[in-house]
């Protein structure tokens, strides 16, 4: 199929795997430049985990009600982020941007998680890596490994983004170097900071737990990030459970963890946003003596330190945005709360 060229700016958000974290950070740090700038926004974001609709052929806008077996948890998400932003669901990446730009008419169209659909051609490429992607999983395909093309899809990016805390980048920068410095682009890391809490049934928000203590599930990329995201607000958690990346959880799954909850005393359970999407209708209708609340976070997105001494993903983005526009905003975007808080 040729590829769709939109005529407005389009911006390449993707990684190496199917739906890496770190994704939706970038994307909901761009959605909040194009706020602070008065630019409407469409994001197109293909399959990722759910989206069991989406095999009809129909564009489906994701809301923060939006049921994750139905539109995949990152585009719920990101409707959460930024409500003001049109956020379209579609295997076909190439039919959303069509339809957002018929229906939405946006001056910016994000696409997410597309570095593996060349039908839509987006420029510049923003590319996430996690501390999996840069160890024994570098260059690695399905089905020897969880990449979805090898190593000559890095050329092209345009910038790496490393989803890790700035202590552990710092720690593996020998390992990045090796791996990225080849490829002449930017490497930056960003991780979330959780700046408040927030209950994934109702709208409650709170800054902490009050001193109770809580069991925390998170996947195997957010493993370290979220311990750290949390650390701002909360002391460690009574237990982790980590599940693989993609994992799909059984009946068996959510009974365990609201077990464990009850046995280690937590009346509370702590996720990721994209995971506490994905286990809130099913922990819900498990626990019926609500006997856990489960709670998220709502993320600042924090750049931490570069590869190369002086590169910004600030001033790589301004830089990028006018050359695409032929002009440079004349603000930078704010410095807190990038992902503008859900409504």
């Amino acid at each position: 199929a040729a590829t769709y060229v939109p005529d407005i700016p389009c911006v390449g958000v993707g990684g190496m795997r199917r739906g890496i974290p770190g994704t939706v950070l970038i994307t909901s740090w761009l959605l909040g430049f194009a706020e602070h700038h008065g630019l409407r926004a469409a994001v197109a974001v293909s399959p990722l985990r759910g989206g069991r609709d989406a095999r009809d052929g129909q564009t489906l806008r994701a809301t923060p009600d939006a049921d994750p077996e139905v539109i995949d948890a990152q585009a719920v998400a990101l409707s959460m982020y930024a409500p003001q932003a049109a956020v379209l669901f579609d295997p076909s990446p190439a039919r959303a941007a069509r339809s957002a730009k018929g229906a939405f008419r946006p001056d910016i169209l994000i696409a997410h998680d597309v570095l593996a659909f060349p039908a839509l051609a987006a420029t510049p490429q923003i590319v996430v890596l996690g501390q999996d992607d840069l160890a024994a999983g570098f260059g690695r395909p399905i089905p020897a490994g969880r990449w979805r093309e090898d190593a000559s899809a890095l050329r092209r990016a345009d910038i790496f983004a490393i989803y890790m805390p700035a202590q552990r980048f710092s720690e593996q920068r020998g390992l990045i170097e090796k791996r990225l410095s080849r490829y002449g682009k930017p490497v930056v890391s960003l991780c979330p900071r959780a700046w408040r809490l927030r209950q994934t049934a109702g709208r409650q928000t709170a800054a902490d737990l009050g001193g109770e203590p809580y069991l925390l599930v998170t996947s195997e990329s957010e493993r370290r990030t979220t311990p750290w995201a949390l650390s701002a607000l909360l002391p460690p958690p009574r237990l982790s459970v980590i599940f693989p990346d993609g994992h799909r959880f059984t009946v068996q799954d959510l009974r365990q963890v609201l077990a464990d909850a009850s046995r280690l005393k937590c009346p509370h359970v702590v996720c990721p946003p994209v995971t506490a999407i994905r286990l809130a209708p099913r922990l819900a209708a498990l626990d019926e003596k609500r006997s856990a609340t489960l709670w998220t976070y709502d993320p600042d997105v924090i750049f931490g330190p570069s590869l190369a001494e002086g590169d910004s993903f600030r001033d790589w983005w301004l830089e990028a945005w006018g050359r695409i526009t032929g002009q440079a905003p004349s603000l930078p975007p704010p410095e807190t709360h990038n992902a503008p808080e859900a409504q």
